[in-house]
């Protein structure tokens, strides 16, 4: 496992990319989870995993105050490069991108 980010003394935690896949680790309390390119139009419920998030929350950087995030909550270009923090009830695995169901995943709708 690559650790792209290390604990600080605040308490909180930056979360952990595993190499070689597409789960972000989490663990019990507070984490920075990291917003990449593959989580957008993505919802915050299809990624969770088996995560149980406590609370969630994404800074609003014009407001400069943190606000809370539903589970329906979809990720934007805009929110790339930067993260949200959640309360996590224990350790789970973040998906990255929707998960495949039976090593496939199923085709856009059409418009």
């Amino acid at each position: 496992m690559e650790n792209i980010y290390q604990k600080m003394d605040s308490g909180f935690i930056l979360s952990e990319i595993k190499e070689n896949d597409d789960d972000i680790m989490i663990v019990k309390g507070w984490n920075f989870v990291p917003i990449m390119e593959d989580m957008v139009e993505s919802q915050l419920e299809d990624l969770k995993g088996d995560c149980r998030f406590e609370k969630s929350y994404l800074w609003n950087p014009s407001l400069q105050e943190w606000e809370s995030m539903r589970e329906d909550f979809t990720f934007l270009p805009q929110n790339i490069n930067t993260a949200f923090l959640v309360k996590s009830a224990g350790e789970c695995g973040f998906y990255t991108s929707p998960p495949e169901v039976n090593g496939m995943q199923p085709p856009n709708l059409p418009e």
